[in-house]
């Protein structure tokens, strides 16, 4: 059982999951059409998760869809001392167990397709079917099990989280500025590139992908000097692997700092360039 990920015309890259035969899966993959609109790493990560679903399936052979057929899913044996106990394994190293975090999220990915396998297969009975009921009841009885296996973990609050202090953010950037004799590297356009990169995502908090993101249209030098995040149609022409994809809304965010602004108005008139050519 392995993802492939498939490169359309389009631009969009879709995931599917295939079995150990190498043929795709048909629900899982039918379920990954429903939400599209998510980034494709998500997509990745709800395969990888449901793959640990079918895997368990696999081992105990039992199929999914002749079990909606006769009303019953699983019994209570099957999910708690079964199913649940499979999803805290570490699939790379079975005598290891998952994180708390990895394994809500495994299972909040399976609850989702549950939903949705029994939404589909209960919208396709007659209303008058005795087994619309029976399936109802079964759905609740799913639901409040997989509800009840979620464990808890520690308030974001509490959690420490590491970041630069702003000592360290300013010395990071002396350390790339390339005016400063101290600089690291040795190819001024590369100076500027890493001196620019580090600087935004520092300045306007960008994550990675939305710095990979961007066009140089997208920055405006002038009075008022500013970036525009923007979210775009996958680009065909854009064989980076991981695409970078920008998950949140676009927005303007102002470009502050004389310095900053001139080290990146030069890095793109004077440096981008070269580093794009493919002679480099």
């Amino acid at each position: 059982m392995r993802i492939v990920t498939v490169s359309h015309r389009s631009g969009d890259l879709l995931p599917i999951l295939l079995d150990g035969d190498g043929l795709p899966i048909p629900s899982p993959n039918e379920f990954l059409l429903s939400r599209r609109n998510l980034s494709t790493n998500t997509l990745i990560r709800n395969l990888r998760e449901l793959s640990v679903l079918y895997r368990w399936l696999e081992d105990r052979q039992i199929d999914l869809r002749a079990r909606l057929k006769i009303g019953t899913l699983f019994t209570e044996a099957e999910f708690s001392g079964g199913l649940i106990e499979f999803l805290r394994k570490d699939m790379e190293s079975e005598d290891k167990v998952v994180s708390p975090h990895t394994f809500n999220n495994r299972l909040a990915t399976i609850r989702q397709y549950f939903v949705w396998e029994l939404d589909v297969y209960i919208s396709s009975l007659p209303l008058s079917d005795s087994q619309y009921e029976v399936l109802q009841a079964a759905r609740k009885r799913l639901m409040g099990w997989i509800d009840r296996a979620f464990i808890n973990t520690p308030r974001a609050g509490s959690i420490s989280r590491k970041s630069l202090t702003n000592d360290e953010a300013e010395f990071l950037l002396q350390c790339l500025n390339p005016e400063s004799p101290d600089s690291f590297a040795h190819f001024e356009p590369v100076k500027f590139r890493n001196f620019a990169a580090v600087s935004l995502m520092l300045n306007c908090g960008l994550r990675p992908g939305e710095l990979l993101s961007l066009r140089v249209e997208d920055i405006q030098i002038g009075s008022i000097s500013s970036v525009t995040v923007k979210r775009r149609s996958p680009d065909p022409l854009d064989k980076r692997k991981p695409r970078p994809s920008v998950k949140r809304n676009g927005r303007v965010l102002p470009l502050e700092g004389h310095h900053f602004v001139r080290m990146l108005d030069r890095y793109i008139v004077e440096w981008r360039e070269i580093l794009t050519s493919p002679h480099i």
